[in-house]
């Protein structure tokens, strides 16, 4: 399945699991775990990560 997060400020940890999976994490340290499929995390400040399997994967880090 596909799943899209509007996480909000602070640190957040998304498993996404198989399926295109997108979140915005706004502020602070952000995660996603994606597995397969397509997974994008946009993000402003903070530190983040992506693992992202296979599939195309990446971070829009706007504020950073």
């Amino acid at each position: 399945d596909n799943d899209s997060l509007d996480a909000g400020l602070g640190d957040d940890t998304i498993f996404g699991g198989h399926g295109n999976d997108t979140a915005t994490g706004n502020d602070g340290d952000d995660t996603i775990h994606g597995q397969g499929g397509n997974d994008f995390l946009f993000d402003d400040t903070g530190d983040d990560l992506i693992n992202g399997g296979t599939g195309r994967d990446l971070i829009d880090s706007r504020g950073n």
